[in-house]
């Protein structure tokens, strides 16, 4: 009996000391390893949503009638070169979920920029299809989330890190009226969030 009970106070304080080690574990926000071992590397995301089309008349939804335009400009303004990944998210009709198109890769130069607009957005969908209408009532319209991400690549001692890049992203969309031509615009800087991401090698982004 005495050997029962000191077997079983054993195996509590073992689950203890488990029990506290995984709490110490989750204070520190330790990360989960990647596949070889290592945290995944941490990478800032843009994300900026986009409309392309039209809305004619009589569509009820949050978009007034007019013609529809979206331009995303970014500037790498850090004195290295900043790895880039980027993707198109579509905004399908309710109730239905959207997939991520395949990514894109670059390199961005210090000081140097780059934009995408509509023709970019909808080029980023196989030859053949087309981006998802964002409304049953008008597949004219193209909505989604064109999603960029950035890392650049700094020496450990001898090891390459991927660590986050800031980089400066604004969205400009414009709605036109196609009986008056006036144009409205709006314009927004966008902020960055930190992620963990398993598919970027040491060298370059490797997404598929």
């Amino acid at each position: 009996m005495k050997v029962e009970k000191g077997l079983l106070a054993l195996v509590w304080g073992m689950l203890i000391v488990t029990v506290a080690a995984a709490g110490v574990s989750a204070a520190r926000g330790d990360q989960p390893a990647g596949s070889l071992g290592r945290p995944d590397p941490v990478v800032s995301q843009y994300a900026g949503e986009f409309i392309c089309g039209s809305v004619p008349p009589g569509i009820f939804g949050v978009l007034g009638p007019g013609d529809y335009r979206t331009e995303i400009s970014v500037h790498n303004a850090n004195n290295f070169p900043v790895f880039i990944q980027k993707k198109v998210v579509p905004l399908p009709p309710p109730e239905n979920t959207g997939l991520p198109t395949p990514r894109r890769v670059l390199t961005m130069g210090p000081d140097t920029a780059f934009h995408m607009d509509c023709a970019d957005f909808l080029s980023f969908f196989p030859a053949g299809a087309v981006c998802p209408p964002a409304s049953a009532d008008n597949p004219e319209l193209c909505k989604g989330y064109a999603v960029i991400e950035a890392a650049t690549q700094q020496l450990a001692g001898t090891v390459p890190t991927i660590v986050p890049a800031q980089l400066d992203v604004t969205v400009t969309t414009t709605v036109t009226n196609p009986a008056t031509l006036d144009t409205k615009l709006n314009s927004l800087l966008l902020s960055r969030k930190i992620v963990n991401y398993p598919c970027w090698s040491v060298i370059a982004p490797t997404c598929p």
